[in-house]
């Protein structure tokens, strides 16, 4: 059965839910992530879009940390794929991404350039608020649904 196939049979709830998720997503990409310290650019930005497909890219210019962090995205997606495949591994897979997503706001410094330099990370801005609100919508949504399929 394919993917569209399985979307379609799922409980409307949880299409909702990632949908939802989907578009807080969507919209997160838009925003800055967050702010960093640099001395020649005291206003500088992280651009979700670019870490959100190039985020990968961290460990090249020696950026492990940010590359743990960018991982909760394949999580994501993973999970949203499992759990319209209705395997329960999906559900595991969306708190796994949750708690990488969150553990990113106790962050104080991230690398910020290819040469493995630190930057402090001023302020968190939309749309990394935004990218764990889509992770934690996915997260929670799953699991009232579960709850409401045990209850049946």
């Amino acid at each position: 059965m394919n993917l569209i196939k399985q979307l379609k049979s799922l409980p409307n709830f949880q299409k909702y839910t990632i949908c939802i998720s989907l578009i807080i997503l969507c919209i997160s990409l838009s925003q800055p992530a967050f702010y960093i310290d640099r001395d020649e650019n005291p206003a500088a930005w992280a651009n979700s879009l670019m870490l959100f497909f190039f985020g990968w890219t961290f460990p090249l210019g020696g950026g492990i940390t940010g590359f743990f962090f960018w991982c909760a995205n394949p999580i994501y997606i993973l999970s949203i794929i499992q759990i319209i495949r209705k395997k329960n591994v999906g559900i595991i897979l969306s708190i796994i991404a949750s708690i990488i997503a969150f553990s990113f706001s106790l962050m104080e410094e991230i690398t910020a350039s290819s040469s493995g330099s630190l930057s402090k990370i001023t302020s968190l801005e939309l749309g990394y608020k935004l990218w764990l609100t889509s992770i934690l919508t996915l997260s929670i949504g799953t699991l009232i649904s579960l709850i409401k399929n045990m209850k049946k």
